[in-house]
């Protein structure tokens, strides 16, 4: 059962969504992409990044800043939350795809930084599934016909 939606509110969390949110949508309007993405990703894929970087980030804190209490809006928001973390964890991988094939060894910083914040949002995703699936599994049967 889902008692609470407080502990979605970590201010890690919100901090690095919403400089991801940021750097998403700067990057959408401006155009402007990181080097190791223009020299590895199609302009299509480029901005497919940045929609999954900065609308997933947008996403998780509608899910996070959700501020109705009733148990039905509580799981709109945990799923809301759920759905962009996994968004945002996906935007970091290509990243660091990105950057392993445009420079090589010389990137394993940036791979460990995007790589852990890519299992972050997956591990806080996993505890959200955790919180939701018996919730998931209570609804009606319809009888059979």
């Amino acid at each position: 059962m889902i008692n609470t939606h407080k502990d979605s509110r970590h201010p890690f969390e919100i901090w690095l969504l919403g400089a991801s949110a940021l750097a998403g949508t700067f990057q959408l309007v401006s155009g402007a992409r990181p080097g190791s993405l223009s020299s590895q990703l199609s302009p299509i894929m480029q901005t497919i990044w940045a929609i999954l970087l900065g609308g997933g980030a947008l996403i998780a804190l509608t899910g996070v800043f959700w501020s109705d209490k009733t148990m039905r809006s509580l799981k709109i928001a945990l799923e809301l939350e759920s759905i962009g973390l996994l968004a945002v964890a996906v935007a970091c991988v290509e990243y660091s795809t990105a950057v392993y094939f445009a420079v090589g060894l010389d990137g394993i910083y940036t791979w460990i930084v995007m790589g852990t914040f890519a299992l972050c949002c997956l591990i806080r995703r996993r505890r959200i599934e955790k919180v939701l699936k018996p919730n998931r599994s209570r609804k009606k049967k319809r009888p059979p016909v």
